[in-house]
């Protein structure tokens, strides 16, 4: 199934669904769905922000860096 980027539609199509099978209603599926998926996406950012941050800092500090950049 194609998807969107960051899967948005695709994973709570698929939890709604998932749910379903458990008898949870759909609307409070799609709640907890939502909410899930903006933890993760989230959660990933921010730790991809600070990789880079610290990265960066690494290179200039062994001056690795682009010139310039001290």
């Amino acid at each position: 199934m194609p998807s969107g980027p960051g899967y948005v539609g695709t994973f709570e199509l698929t939890a709604v669904e998932i749910a379903k099978l458990f008898g949870i209603d759909p609307a409070s599926a799609f709640a907890m769905a939502l909410l899930v998926h903006a933890m993760i996406l989230g959660v990933t950012s921010i730790g991809g922000v600070i990789a880079f941050i610290l990265g960066r800092r690494r290179r200039v500090a062994a001056g690795d860096g682009p010139p310039g950049d001290v």
